[in-house]
């Protein structure tokens, strides 16, 4: 998704809800800054054009003058952009302050060379000089800045990438040493230290040269594209100042004098540098807040078709780049050597550029054979992945059927035993009932009667258990069976609360009816009672014994909604998300009352039951002040 360009101090929220994107010349012409900035600019640098193709007599002074003066509010604005961006905290800020600090080195060495030239040595300023250290000291910040743009590459893929452009750039420096600069290095009458600075110039730019194709061809910059284009602009225009001022000072004369077309180049490197800047920053400026997604003239490119050719002719390249230097420097140095530069000079270079071939090589095996073993082991993981969840899938699946058969197979014998239980224990209340009249009756009809009252209630939960183990049986093969028909929901949850009573008497339940009498529901009415007694059943659970529970339905439009209130101790909202997983028992909280057994399938049930209606299911928690269990149902007015 692209960001549209919002000018500095508009609100979005006052915007049009869907405005289409701004171009950035759009943008420029609506934010005066960048308006202002750009104009000047251009100016200035026609200006330059002009009167270095009139060349008028007043050339040399205005030029110097004006150059020195416009240096200390280029400073000026590097510093505030600088500060801008360490306050908006942007990763690009240390590339920044290093190109703050090139541009100190720039303003000094100017300052000082127009003084020079006007007062000290007019318009023949010899070389080197001394402003020459402070113009030098500019390219190590300048590769540092390069270095520095965001989105360095991972440091497993540096060697490669330092080899990749070491073999595009040494190709580059070779031909162009061999062919240009040694000729007229080598012929040239200036002194050895005038060589050594002059060749400072063209080396400073070549590792600026080498740094741009690192932020190009490997880094993934978090520049936008027209902040790029303008660094890359500035870039060229400083190696064309500097190889025009180089073949100047090489002739005999040996100074540069100013009114040069370098001074174009120049003027424009150290406008551009700052506009570029300003640009970036009023752009971040415009970013929604909490916006990370690049702006439209970065926006992402689709994958083009035949990628893994397009990565394959890009690496032949660099190969074909250092072999053809190779074999046209060797050609040279047999056909017309250059003179009086040793024949060991070309060898010497062919030679390093066939061993960084080598080594690039060497680079390119290695990680192959990385990547074949993290294949290897990524393939051998993946079957291993595979087979242990196909052991799960299985052990899972003999689980479930083994309790489906446990399940059902135990279903007949414990329903028969509490029958049996629940007849003995009628006909011991009809003899301790006829023996009620019997002076001296006999006392072990009444422990008689407690055993079966708690065998029967032990029998009543693992009937409880066997059910919940079938249903889930059931659940687990899509077999859950309904039996839907019309049904008053108001009766059902009545009867489910009436039940409950009966079975813990010495328990509290408020039942809170609705304001109606009927709310007439398409459900299966012994599975809504299911539902209501598994929320009671933990309800009391979970709750002190003195602690009531209440029971109560809201009906309200076309939804009928019946809640189920404790006043335990609660449930932590992280595990509220899990309540009605299967087989999930919340952690740290014990048991308020009767017996902790249970296989946290009740709610899991619960939930199934309900979806299979139609409704929904949830509850609410506050940690210390008990839960309310709810479920929703669709009533037909």
């Amino acid at each position: 998704m692209a960001h549209s360009l919002i000018p500095p101090g508009a609100s979005p929220a006052n915007l049009a809800p869907s405005p289409a994107p701004l171009s950035l010349a759009q943008f420029i012409r609506r934010d005066p800054i960048l308006l202002c900035a750009c104009l000047l600019v251009g100016v200035l640098i026609l200006y330059q054009v002009v009167v270095t193709l009139l060349h008028p007599l007043w050339l040399g002074a205005v030029t110097d003058w004006l150059r020195a003066g416009l240096a200390w509010p280029e400073l000026a604005v590097m510093l505030v952009i600088s500060w801008c961006l360490i306050k908006l905290r942007r990763p690009g800020a240390r590339s920044w302050i290093m190109l703050t600090c090139a541009f100190i080195s720039y303003t000094i060495a100017r300052t000082y060379w127009t003084i020079d030239d006007r007062f000290l040595h007019p318009n023949h300023v010899p070389f080197p000089t001394l402003p020459d250290i402070f113009f030098l000291l500019q390219y190590p910040f300048f590769f540092l800045a390069l270095l520095l743009l965001p989105g360095v590459p991972p440091w497993g893929r540096r060697v490669r990438v330092v080899l990749d452009c070491l073999l595009l750039m040494g190709a580059a420096t070779a031909l162009s040493w061999y062919f240009v600069l040694a000729p007229i290095y080598l012929t040239s009458g200036e002194s050895v230290l005038g060589k050594i600075v002059n060749l400072g110039y063209p080396i400073g730019d070549l590792c600026l040269l080498f740094g741009l194709t690192v932020a190009l061809i490997y880094r993934k910059c978090s520049l936008t594209r027209v902040v790029l284009s303008l660094l890359i602009a500035a870039v060229l225009c400083l190696v064309i100042a500097d190889a025009w001022a180089a073949f100047v000072i090489l002739f005999p004369q040996h100074f540069y004098s100013t009114g040069q077309p370098s001074d174009v180049f120049w003027l424009a490197f150290y406008l551009l540098v700052p506009l570029a800047g300003i640009i970036g920053v009023r752009l971040l400026r415009s970013e929604p807040p909490g916006a990370t997604e690049p702006l439209p003239t970065e926006q992402a490119q689709p994958a083009l078709p035949f990628q893994d050719l397009k990565e394959a002719l890009r690496f032949l390249s660099l190969f074909a780049a250092a072999v053809l230097a190779s074999a046209a420097i060797g050609l040279r140095a047999i056909i017309n050597p250059v003179r009086p530069m040793s024949p060991l000079a070309p060898a010497l270079v062919i030679f390093g550029l066939l061993i960084l071939v080598l080594a690039r090589q060497g680079i390119t095996l290695v990680e192959n054979a990385r990547l074949r073993r993290e294949q290897q082991n990524a393939l051998a993981g993946q079957l291993a992945a595979e087979v242990r969840e196909q052991r799960a899938s299985e052990v899972n699946q003999q689980m479930e059927a083994f309790l489906g058969i446990v399940s059902h197979e135990l279903k007949t014998p414990v329903s028969s035993v509490l029958l049996g239980l629940q007849l003995l224990q009628r006909r011991v209340q009809r003899l301790a009932h006829e023996a009620a009249g019997v002076p001296q009756g006999d006392p072990a009809l009444g422990t008689s009667q407690e055993v079966l009252e708690t065998t029967i209630h032990q029998i009543g939960r693992l009937n409880r258990l066997v059910n919940d183990l079938l249903d889930l049986s059931l659940i687990q093969h899509g077999r859950l069976e309904f039996k839907v028909q019309p049904e008053n929901l108001v009766r059902l949850v009545e009867q489910a609360v009436e039940e409950h009573r009966r079975v813990v008497p010495e328990r509290t339940i408020v039942w809170h009816p609705p304001d109606v009498e009927a709310v007439p529901v398409e459900a299966d009415a012994h599975r809504i009672k299911q539902v209501v007694t598994n929320y009671l059943t933990n309800a009391l659970k979970y709750s002190r014994e003195t602690a009531p529970v209440e029971v109560g339905m809201q009906v309200e439009q076309q939804q009928a909604r019946v809640w189920v209130r404790d006043y335990g101790p609660g449930i932590p909202l992280a595990e509220q998300a899990h309540l009605w997983d299967r087989f999930h028992r919340v952690k740290g909280i014990e048991v308020q009352s009767g017996s902790g057994v249970g296989l946290g399938l009740g709610l899991y049930i619960s939930r199934t039951i309900i979806e299979q209606h139609h409704g929904q299911v949830g509850v609410e928690s506050i940690a210390g002040q008990g839960s309310t269990f709810w479920f929703s149902l669709r009533w037909f007015c």
